[in-house]
C-alpha cells in the first residue's frame, strides 16, 4: 500500500514518529533479555508482547496510518507502565516514559488544539493514579532494591535522552522554519520592490488600506518602441521573441536606474518611463533626455539578420497623478493629459528620432542641441509645435539633481 504524500508538518510527524518507535521497541526487545536474566516472572512475555505491537505501529506509520499507528503506541505506553508498576513497583522507573506522550502529543497534526489538550488531560490523570496506586500498594515481586534502583536510573537517564533529542529536532525544524520563512520574506520583499517604487511600497505596507495617489505638478514622460519589431516577431520563434525583448528591456531597466527615473510598464514592444516620479525633483527633463540619447545608442547595439532595431522615441513634460491601482494584482501607474501627449509624441515621431513636446524643449533646452520640427498635426490635440532632441550639449552641468521626496 502506498502511502498518501505527505505536507511538511505530517512529514516532521512522520520523522519523530519513526524514531520514538524504533527507540521504544528497541527498548522493550532489550528488556526481554534483561527481565530473563533477572527471572522476574511475566515481564519478559509483557515485552514481547510489546516489542510486538512498537512493530505493528511501525507498519502502520509506514502505510499511511500514522495516526493509528501512533495512538496504538500510546496505549502501549501507558498499559506497559501500569503492568510494570503493579509487577515491580514504582522505582523501577518504566512509568517515566509516559512523560514523553506530553511532548509529543504536539508534533501530532490534529485540526485543532482541543484534542490535543484533552489527551494532555488524560495522560496526566493516568500518570498520576499510577503515582498513587504505586505508594499505596506494594509490588507483586519482590526485586532486590539494587537492581530496583539501577532500573530507575536506567529508565530516568533514557527519558531526559529522549527528551533532549526531542527538543533537539524541534530546535532543528524551528531553526529551519524561521530560515525558510525569512528567505521567502526576502523573495516577497524583492518582488514588492520589481512591481513597486521603494517608497510607495513601504507606504503601502504601512497602510495597506489607504489610496496612493499623489498629484506631481511637473514631470517627464517618454515612451520608446521598438520600429518594425512586430514584423520582426514573425520570423523569429516565441522563445527567440521573448529572449530578445528581454534582453533589450533589461538595459533599458538598467539604464533607467541610473538615470533616477521609474519605469512605469512595457506595452507590447513599448517601453514607459516617467522622471520626477515618485521623488520629486527638478531636474527629471535632463534625465530623461540623456536616457533618450543612451536608449538610442543601445538599440544601434543590437543587429540581426532579420534586420536592426530602430526605437521612435516621444517625451512630453508637465503635470500629472500617480498612484496604485488594484488590490491583487496591482501596479504603480500615472494618468493625465501628459501621458496622452508623451504617447502621442511617440505615435507621431520618426524612427530613429526623439520626438519632443514644447513643453519638453522649454525645460530641457539649456541642456541639450533641438531641432525644430515645426508645427505638427497631433491626434486628439490639433497643432503643436515639437522638436527633435539631437545631442547633450558640452557646455551642459554634468548630472545631478535636487529632490525631495513625493
Amino acid at each position: 500500500m502506498t502511502p498518501p504524500p505527505l505536507d511538511k508538518k505530517d512529514y516532521r510527524f512522520h520523522r519523530v514518529a519513526d524514531c520514538a518507535i524504533l527507540l521504544a521497541g528497541g527498548a522493550h526487545f532489550f528488556y526481554i533479555f534483561l527481565f530473563l536474566f533477572l527471572k522476574i516472572p511475566l515481564l519478559p512475555l509483557v515485552n514481547v508482547f510489546s516489542t510486538l505491537i512498537w512493530i505493528a505501529c511501525f507498519f502502520l506509520n509506514r502505510t499511511g496510518l500514522r495516526k493509528t499507528g501512533i495512538f496504538l503506541g500510546f496505549g502501549e505506553i501507558l498499559l506497559h507502565a501500569a503492568i510494570t508498576v503493579v509487577l515491580v513497583g514504582w522505582p523501577a522507573g518504566f512509568h517515566v516514559y509516559i512523560i514523553c506522550l506530553a511532548p509529543f502529543i504536539f508534533f501530532i497534526p490534529f485540526p485543532k488544539r482541543t484534542p490535543q489538550l484533552l489527551l494532555l488531560l488524560f495522560i496526566a490523570v493516568v500518570y498520576g493514579g499510577l503515582f498513587l496506586y504505586g505508594i499505596w500498594n506494594p509490588p507483586r515481586y519482590a526485586v532486590p532494591d539494587l537492581v530496583l534502583w539501577t532500573l530507575g536510573c536506567y529508565n530516568v537517564a533514557v527519558l531526559f535522552l529522549s527528551l533532549g533529542l526531542m527538543a533537539l529536532y524541534y530546535e532543528k525544524a524551528v531553526a529551519e522554519a524561521e530560515l525558510a520563512h525569512a528567505i521567502a520574506h526576502a523573495r516577497s520583499e524583492t518582488l514588492l520592490l520589481n512591481i513597486l517604487p521603494a517608497s510607495i511600497a513601504k507606504r503601502l505596507k504601512e497602510h495597506p488600506d489607504a489610496t496612493i495617489a499623489d498629484d506631481y505638478p511637473s514631470a517627464t514622460v517618454l515612451f520608446a518602441d521598438l520600429v518594425g519589431f512586430t514584423e520582426m516577431c514573425t520570423l523569429l520563434s516565441p522563445n527567440e521573441t521573448v529572449d530578445l525583448l528581454n534582453r533589450i528591456y533589461s538595459h533599458f531597466d538598467t539604464l533607467a536606474e541610473k538615470y533616477g527615473l521609474e519605469k512605469i510598464k512595457t506595452i507590447g514592444d513599448a517601453y514607459m518611463v516617467v522622471g520626477g516620479v515618485p521623488v520629486e525633483t527638478d531636474r527629471h527633463a535632463r534625465s530623461v533626455g540623456l536616457f533618450a540619447l543612451r536608449l538610442q545608442e543601445i538599440a544601434k547595439s543590437f543587429s540581426f539578420e532579420q534586420g536592426a532595431i530602430s526605437l521612435r522615441i516621444g517625451i512630453h513634460t508637465g503635470r500629472l497623478v500617480a498612484g496604485v491601482i488594484g488590490k491583487k494584482k496591482f501596479s504603480y501607474d500615472v494618468w493625465g493629459d501628459t501621458v496622452n501627449i508623451a504617447n502621442r509624441m511617440e505615435s507621431h515621431g520618426v524612427p530613429g528620432k526623439i520626438h519632443c513636446s514644447e513643453a519638453f524643449h522649454a525645460q530641457a533646452r539649456a541642456d541639450f542641441d533641438f531641432t525644430e520640427r515645426g508645427e505638427v498635426d497631433i491626434k486628439g490635440k490639433g497643432k503643436m509645435r515639437t522638436y527633435f532632441l539631437e545631442k547633450q550639449k558640452p557646455s551642459a552641468p554634468p548630472p545631478g539633481s535636487s529632490a525631495k521626496a513625493g
